[in-house]
């Protein structure tokens, strides 16, 4: 059996290449840091919330934020962004400059908005495999009673217990509690 002969200088120039490719990146200066305004803004937003936007420049210079002619559904009042109706926000945000420092490029952000989903009852399983009893009640409240842990090997089951919260509160998810009571798991 016979070996392929590699000639010397072939495998010499390759690797003499590879070399200075890694010594090339490794003397390169690290990329320079966002220079602008800094501005970040949700993407959806629910009719009847409010956002309260904030944005900065890499000049140090003072931003100023304004709702676009195009915005539909939004008003924006002392500094705070109110969610009127469904439509499309569109937020500015400039920085002039001043007599040393040039004025940054705008920034716009358009945030979605859309009616609050309606929370639906049901049976709810969260990230950890905690489980719970959702039920959305006549006067619009809801209650949540959890009632443990889907994963098998989970001794103790989890936590149970109520909690009840308003069906309007539009928060995505489980509603936040506003008193707890005692319940006991049921039995499969």
């Amino acid at each position: 059996m016979s070996v392929p002969h590699v000639r010397p200088r072939v495998f010499a120039t390759a690797l003499l290449v590879g070399l200075i490719g890694l010594v090339a990146a490794s003397c390169a200066p690290p990329p320079a840091p966002p220079k602008g305004i800094i501005f970040n803004a949700p993407p959806i937003g629910y009719v009847g919330k409010q956002f309260t936007p904030t944005a900065s420049s890499t000049s140090n210079l003072p931003v100023t934020l304004s709702l676009d002619e195009s915005s539909t559904g939004c008003s924006f009042v002392d500094g705070v962004v109110h969610f009127d109706a469904v439509g499309s926000c569109v937020i500015n945000a400039d920085q002039p400059g001043d007599g040393t420092i040039p004025a940054d490029l705008r920034v716009q952000r358009t945030v979605k908005i859309y009616e609050c989903p309606a929370l639906r009852g049901g049976i709810w399983t969260g990230p950890q495999g905690i489980t719970a009893d959702v039920t959305v009640n006549d006067d619009d409240s809801v209650t949540v009673v959890v009632l443990g842990s889907t994963d098998a090997t989970s001794s103790t089951g989890g936590p149970t217990g109520s909690r009840s919260a308003s069906a309007a509160s539009c928060v995505p998810g489980p509603a936040r509690p506003t008193r707890s009571t005692s319940r006991a798991p049921p039995t499969p």
